[in-house]
């Protein structure tokens, strides 16, 4: 639309101003907005994306179908306007090195740039039918489009090479200068180099919408994938929210499968989730910003689901794992005292009443009831413990049947403790009636007054005053052998206490399952500890074994049940054991747990070095930015500090064997392996294909050598030319010329 401007007034105007004058023009006649900013772009090196963004705007306004004679008027406008400058300035002309871009144009300078664009058009459209249909995964699709954009921008880095060569030909015909048959194969060649031009951009620009177009579509896809997904698990949640906490321990274990399938599927969509964080969003100009706004949202939106569904196994894993360790020591202190109470039971039931044989006889037996009262008195505790746990496991449960099958179970406790306490109170009577009757020393007695209650003292006592003085007391030690007693079973219960906890407390920080990175230091300064109150107690146990064997003698010796002791002996050691071993099993997972977290750390610093030289090629697809000598040597040193990596790769693998020879290893290890593996083979390969590209580029160049000579020759050439000129200058006057003959000879 020449009708919008004046050539005179452009012609005179600074280039700054030109462009301000080209895009107020656009904006005021074609709607095109300011995008750029006449500074920014009247430099050195504007920036290309910015302008070609522009230029795409023009183009959807300006009119499509440009034939071979539109672009011929418009190269030759500009003579029009400089060639009566040019004609003025005469010889100057050359002065200025010949391009393919100048005025006047000889054809072996235009054969020579048709052929180095005609090679490179070969090369691009090679290089364009090489590249892979239009995968359906969205992560090879995300890789394609990368490679495609590298290729569009080497096909704009020399659009103006083919624009140049296309005006250098119009400008050769129009000079009129050449044979008939010349033009016509100039005008052939012309015809040739802008259809093929014009088929690979038209092509390349299909391919990058349609490649657009997928990636959009899978991505949407992903997103309407995970949207689902989320619906899926939140009624899933819902439905698990719904229902009761489990009825006994077998079904808690099943609900903590069914939570553990729920972290598995998580931890699977995990890998999913992480490949939306790297979402490719392309704005166009049917779009804009507010469809990169929606998708904002909508990723915004999905990312406060992911992250509640997250919150809330997590909350729900530590709510299950705490009832489990309740629920489990509620049983097995309901275990213990039900075994505590059948032999208490049984050996009350071996308590002699009536028809002792003398006093040693009655003795005795006052003895076992003075021992059974203060095992009762020391186990009152223990139930009333026992009571307060289960009121506690019943209260997290929540579940009617739990709760009432938890009463039950205490009240079953409750009664036998009971029936046991009523038991021992009509044995205590009947021995008490017996004092009556047979003669006791007063340290019989005073035991016997100990193992009733106090009702009953009342009644030794005046049963004792109507006895008989009695006879000397013999040498025993009843008393001392009760302190004893009484020592073994408090150290007893205080060991016990401790390994039940201790247990506990290792199962509560245990590594049930390994992670690819995992803090351990917090489970090993609780480790540490518990290994501490270990070795402090060694010395106990070594006291109660050495008391215990004591006791055994003296109540062997005695004729008293040894099996209350001896049970308890074994508890003690059987428990001790079992914590030692949970112990070095879990150092054992510990150490495990961080040779997995250095041999990932290792993983993780050699695949950040693969992805620098990914995108090292990534920046660098294009010969535009630097010679090819150039690129040749960085892409050489970029692969050979890519190769000199593998010593450290050989020790990841041996560190991945030992790691995958252990029990029941778990599969990611092998199989991080195996993707880093991959992707270091595959950015070799391209490493090492882009290095052979350059190598030919750069063979396929002049020598610097040939460059240099080339260049000296035309300054010499240039030299020639002027001293010619000057000489003929000077030879318009005759006389002049006689002269420098007369000179000359």
């Amino acid at each position: 639309r020449p009708e919008l401007f004046s050539w005179d007034k452009v012609t005179k105007m600074s280039a700054v101003e030109r462009l301000e004058h080209a895009f107020s023009i656009a904006k005021n006649h074609l709607g095109i907005e300011k995008l750029l900013d006449p500074e920014d772009v009247a430099v050195q090196l504007p920036d290309k994306k910015s302008i070609i963004m522009y230029l795409t705007s023009l183009f959807e306004v300006l009119p499509k179908q440009v034939t071979m004679e539109d672009i011929r008027e418009v190269e030759t406008l500009p003579r029009r306007y400089t060639q009566a400058p040019e004609e003025e300035q005469g010889t100057s002309r050359a002065e200025t090195p010949s391009t393919v871009t100048e005025v006047d144009m000889d054809l072996d300078s235009y054969q020579v740039a048709l052929e180095e664009v005609l090679t490179w058009l070969l090369s691009a459209e090679d290089a364009f039918r090489e590249q892979e249909e239009i995968s359906g995964d969205v992560e090879e699709v995300k890789e394609q489009f990368s490679t495609h954009e590298g290729f569009m921008m080497e096909l704009t880095a020399h659009q103006s090479s083919v624009g140049s060569v296309l005006q250098a030909g119009n400008q050769l015909v129009a000079q009129g200068n050449l044979s008939p048959e010349e033009e016509f194969e100039i005008q052939e060649q012309m015809l040739l180099l802008n259809s093929r031009w014009e088929e690979l951009r038209v092509e390349s620009m299909d391919r990058q919408s349609r490649l657009h177009d997928m990636l959009m579509e899978l991505q949407k896809q992903q997103l309407q994938q995970l949207s689902d997904w989320l619906t899926a698990t939140e009624e899933r949640i819902q439905k698990m929210e719904s229902q009761l906490l489990a009825e006994d321990l077998e079904s808690l274990q099943k609900q903590l499968e069914e939570h553990k399938n729920l972290q598995s599927d998580l931890e699977t969509e995990q890998v999913k989730v992480n490949s939306l964080t790297h979402m490719v969003v392309i704005v166009d100009e049917s779009s804009g910003e507010s469809a990169t706004a929606i998708l904002e949202e909508q990723l915004q939106r999905l990312g406060e689901r992911w992250t509640a569904v997250c919150r809330w196994t997590e909350e729900r894993q530590v709510k299950l794992q705490e009832i489990q360790l309740l629920w489990q020591e509620l049983l097995e202190e309901q275990c213990l005292l039900k075994a505590w109470l059948t032999e208490k039971e049984e050996a009350l039931s071996k308590v002699q009443t009536s028809n002792f044989k003398d006093q040693t006889d009655l003795s005795v037996n006052v003895r076992k009831l003075a021992i059974l009262k203060e095992d009762m008195g020391m186990k009152r505790q223990t139930l009333d413990q026992l009571n307060e746990l289960g009121q506690d496991v019943a209260q997290i449960l929540g579940n009617g049947r739990a709760s009432s099958k938890i009463d039950q179970d205490q009240e079953e406790l409750t009664q036998r403790w009971d029936s046991l306490v009523q038991k021992l109170e009509d044995y205590s009577n009947q021995v008490t009636q017996a004092v009556g009757s047979v003669g006791m020393s007063q340290v019989s007695q005073k035991t016997a007054a100990e193992a009733v209650p106090v009702k009953e003292q009342v009644v030794v006592k005046q049963s004792r005053q109507e006895l008989p003085p009695p006879p000397p007391p013999k040498k025993r030690q009843i008393p001392g052998e009760s302190e004893a007693k009484k020592k073994f079973d408090a150290e007893s219960a205080e060991l016990l206490n401790w390994i039940s906890k201790s247990k506990s407390a290792i199962q509560a920080i245990d590594i049930k399952e390994y992670k690819t990175m995992r803090d351990t230091s917090n489970i090993k300064e609780k480790l540490k500890m518990i290994e501490k109150e270990r070795v402090e107690r060694s010395q106990r146990l070594d006291e109660l074994k050495q008391s215990g064997h004591h006791l055994l003698d003296q109540m062997g010796k005695e004729g008293l049940s040894t099996v209350d002791i001896k049970t308890v002996m074994e508890k003690i050691l059987s428990g001790w054991k079992d914590v030692v071993h949970h112990l070095e099993e879990l150092a054992r997972k510990i150490k495990y747990q961080e040779d997995i977290n250095d041999y990932f750390k290792e993983m993780n610093e050699l695949e950040e070095t693969v992805i620098e030289k990914d995108d090292w090629l990534k920046n660098n697809t294009s010969s535009a930015s630097q010679p090819s000598a150039v690129l040749k040597d960085l892409c050489q040193q970029e692969l050979t500090h890519l190769v000199s990596l593998s010593p450290r790769l050989e020790h990841l693998k041996a560190t991945c064997k030992v790691l995958t020879s252990q029990p029941t290893p778990p599969n990611f290890i092998q199989e991080s392996l195996n993707g880093f593996l991959d992707h270091f083979k595959l950015t070799c390969q391209k490493l090492e294909e882009r290095h052979q590209q350059l190598k030919k580029e750069t063979e396929s160049q002049p020598s610097q050598d040939y460059v240099d000579s080339l260049q000296r020759l035309k300054e010499t050439l240039s030299e020639l030319e002027s001293k010619q000129q000057a000489a003929t200058a000077g030879l318009s006057d005759l006389s002049k010329v006689e002269k420098a003959l007369q000179q000359a000879k």
